[in-house]
């Protein structure tokens, strides 16, 4: 019987795979028509913040928001005010805006703050500070004109010192402008989780994301993985679909709301080995960069998480001396562990070959001595291979992997006569046996969960079809961490 083709897609790894009892992708990433709610905790109000980039035309033409505002006293209200990408070029608004603008100020449960621009820090801060002025100026015409802060669109996300120190003195222009009122508030966004060193004590709030509804379910994992207190953190939906029903909204709606659990914390009665790819492999110096740096020091901190770095052989075509030289970079991660957090427990070697063969079996031997002697390695210094199918047993005999992804698969294939012919020789025990299965239907997510933990200690499965390895199946992860749940339960 033939066995499976070892001719799998390339992969442009360039976000993180994880395996938990499970493999699962970590994602360490306009004009919005839809509110973003959040709250502080329940039998608080919950917070609408509203983009009200609509001119004025008549006194009219805002009635919908007033009317809103008076039906939900229960609600708070932060309405961006926007007469012209900014404040516009005079000292005051229009006629139009400063009567609807006063009448906004007639409702306790509405705070106003002001539309400025960053350009992602790369616009001249002097025009920034100078809108930041003029909406501050707006007190000296009336008080019910006064502002109550800024709201900073296109807000950098990607760390430079220079850009942090940017958005450091714009914060504080609004921290000290007279003219605005209250807790002069400071909402920052760029639309995406922003790098942790943007997270200054001067920002109240931040949008963390900005796109449709369709993007929030694909991602609304990595979001929850936040690790800031909820009420410092915005979501602007857009195309929010017309037939869901009300109950579905509402049931969407507080589930943003809420304060989410970090997903890997959620399942403590779970095991999850996470792999680590920067970009296939540790990545160039410096490494790894600030993201990973802070993400991996998470994860670390997760007792239910043991992490190892990724490196590609190229079925044993990449110069043995390159390839142990990356597992020393990953290894020099942890020379400030006690207080960084940072390193790695050991190595998933990846495009490992099925076939024995003398000088790969030489190769992977000499790996598996480095990746063992490796001071720098945290934990067991584990050795992982992933052939995608079931190597012979040479391959993995002493002193193989402590870990060997026998199946990556899509479900029709994995389901051939072909592969389960294969799977069925396989030589060693279910400890060291992992399995990553794609494009499974949903109905079928159970049954395949209950079947593979009979075969494997380490589980993957999604409903994705190509690039699985990049982003959360927006049905299946749920899927799969429910049904692992019930099958460590029994």
């Amino acid at each position: 019987m033939p066995r499976p083709s070892l001719k799998r897609p390339r992969r442009p790894w360039c976000i993180a795979i994880s395996i938990a009892l499970v493999l699962v992708v970590i994602i360490v990433i306009v004009v919005p028509c839809a509110v973003i709610l959040t709250r502080k905790t329940h039998g608080e109000r919950t917070n609408v913040l509203f983009p009200l980039y609509i001119y004025p035309t008549n006194d009219s033409t805002w009635d919908p928001l007033y009317d809103s505002v008076t039906t939900h006293p229960d609600l708070n209200f932060t309405v961006i005010i926007n007469p012209s990408s900014g404040p516009g070029s005079s000292a005051y608004p229009s006629d139009e805006y400063i009567t609807n603008i006063e009448h906004l100020s007639t409702y306790a449960n509405v705070r106003k703050v002001g539309y400025v621009r960053t350009g992602y820090a790369t616009r001249n801060i002097s025009t920034v500070l100078s809108e930041v002025s003029t909406y501050a100026g707006w007190a000296n015409r009336s008080l019910d004109l006064a502002m109550d802060g800024i709201f900073f669109d296109e807000a950098p996300y990607d760390y430079s010192a220079a850009k942090v120190t940017y958005m450091d003195t714009i914060n504080e222009a609004v921290k000290s402008a007279s003219g605005l009122q209250g807790s002069r508030m400071v909402i920052h966004n760029p639309g995406t989780v922003p790098d942790s060193r943007y997270n200054a004590n001067t920002t109240d709030v931040t949008v963390v994301f900005e796109s449709s509804y369709q993007d929030y379910e694909s991602e609304r994992h990595s979001l929850a993985a936040l690790a800031s207190d909820r009420t410092g953190y915005a979501y602007m939906l857009h195309s929010v679909p017309d037939s869901l029903s009300n109950g579905t909204l509402r049931k969407f709606v507080d589930t943003m709301s809420r304060k989410a659990e970090y997903l890997i914390a959620a399942y403590p009665h779970l095991e999850f080995l996470v792999i680590v790819n920067p970009n296939s492999g540790p990545g160039a110096l410096p490494s790894p960069d600030a993201n990973y740096a802070r993400e991996v020091a998470r994860l670390n901190a997760c007792p239910n998480v043991y992490t190892v770095g990724y490196i590609r052989i190229d079925y044993c075509r990449k110069p043995l001396a390159e390839a142990c030289e990356e597992i020393d970079l990953y290894a020099s991660w942890a020379a400030e562990h006690a207080t960084t957090g940072l390193g790695v427990g050991g190595i998933m070697v990846d495009e490992t070959p099925n076939h024995h063969a003398a000088p790969a079996a030489a190769y992977l031997a000499a790996l598996h001595e480095h990746i063992k002697a490796s001071s720098g390695l945290l934990r067991d210094r584990l050795v992982v291979h992933n052939p995608g199918t079931p190597p012979d047993y040479t391959m993995a005999a002493d002193p193989g992997p402590d870990l060997i992804l026998v199946c990556e698969e899509p479900h029709p294939r994995y389901r051939s006569n072909e592969v389960q012919h294969r799977l069925r020789e396989l030589h060693y025990d279910r400890v060291r046996c992992g399995y990553m299965i794609s494009q499974v239907p949903r109905d079928e997510i159970r049954a395949l969960v209950h079947d593979l933990r009979q075969r494997a200690a380490y589980v993957f499965i999604t409903e994705i079809e190509g690039d699985f390895y990049e982003r959360f199946g927006p049905y299946s992860w749920g899927a799969l961490m429910e049904a692992l749940s019930l099958q460590s339960e029994k």
